[in-house]
C-alpha cells in the first residue's frame, strides 16, 4: 500500500495486486482521507478475494449521459459547490438530460452540442417567456467553442 502526495497537492493511492505481483493505482484524490479510503477499501476487496477495484460498467464513453450527471457529475465530492450551487446545477442539467437522455457520452459530437444550443433558444419558462440566465450565455460560449473547433 502506498499513498503519496503529488507537487499538485492531490493523492494517489496504490496497492500491490496479488494476482500480478505488481502496485496498481487506485487514483488520484483532492484529499488524503479519500485517498486512505480508496486503499482501506481496496484492501478489504483483497481480503475477499475480489478484484481490486470495481469492475468497469461501461467501456470508456459508453455511459449513457443521464446516468454520467446522475450518478457520477452531481455525486461527485470532487464537485465542491455550496447547496445552493449544487441545486442549481441539477436543475441546469436536467436540461441537458431532458436533450441528451440516454446517448452513449462518446456518441455526442460538437454539431450535437450546437443542436442543444439551437434547442435551447426555444425553452420557455412557466409564463411562456425564454429563459434568461447564466446558464443560457454558458451554453452559448460553449457552442461558440464548438462552431470555432468544426471550422478549424
Amino acid at each position: 500500500m502506498a499513498i503519496t502526495k503529488r507537487s499538485n497537492g492531490k493523492y494517489t493511492a496504490q496497492v500491490s495486486d496479488p494476482a500480478t505481483g505488481k502496485r496498481r493505482s487506485l487514483g488520484t484524490y483532492d484529499r488524503l482521507s479519500d485517498a486512505k479510503s480508496a486503499v482501506r477499501d481496496a484492501l478489504e476487496r483483497r481480503e475477499h478475494h475480489e478484484p481490486l477495484l470495481p469492475e468497469p460498467t461501461y467501456t470508456r464513453g459508453a455511459m449513457p449521459f443521464d446516468e454520467f450527471v446522475r450518478d457520477h457529475f452531481l455525486t461527485s465530492n470532487k464537485l465542491r459547490v455550496s447547496d445552493r450551487t449544487r441545486r442549481k446545477y441539477e436543475v441546469e442539467t436536467n436540461r441537458l438530460v431532458e436533450f441528451f437522455g440516454k446517448r452513449p457520452l462518446n456518441s455526442i459530437t460538437n454539431d450535437d452540442v450546437l443542436a442543444f444550443n439551437e434547442w435551447f433558444r426555444f425553452v420557455r419558462d412557466a409564463e411562456g417567456e425564454p429563459l434568461r440566465d447564466e446558464y443560457t450565455s454558458v451554453v452559448k460560449k460553449r457552442s461558440d467553442n464548438c462552431v470555432r473547433q468544426s471550422k478549424s
